[in-house]
């Protein structure tokens, strides 16, 4: 058990002394931009790389701010149900 705590400790202590991460650099600058180009830089800031996305008219905007991105790969579904399937599989792989 107390070799479980050193080595618990010993990976946390590595893991501050890592350095920071460089500053996000706002793409847009100071230009004013929509909601969707918002979303999409919160998504690239959390290091999102993959997305899976069921398109229709309500969301439309998010996917042409997806368009602009170049960071995340956007992948439209055209049926719910296959688009859980394909979520559920990439997920279990990329663990």
């Amino acid at each position: 058990m107390q070799l479980q705590l050193e080595q618990q400790r010993r990976g946390l202590q590595s893991a501050a002394e890592q350095p920071p991460q460089a500053e996000w650099v706002d793409r847009f600058g100071s230009e004013p931009r929509k909601g969707a180009d918002i979303l999409v830089q919160c998504l690239e800031r959390e290091g999102v790389n993959t997305l899976f996305a069921y398109p229709g008219g309500a969301s439309m905007e998010i996917h042409q701010a997806l368009t602009r991105s170049n960071t995340i790969r956007n992948i439209l579904c055209r049926h719910e149900q296959v688009g859980a399937a394909v979520t559920a599989t990439s997920t279990q792989w990329n663990r």
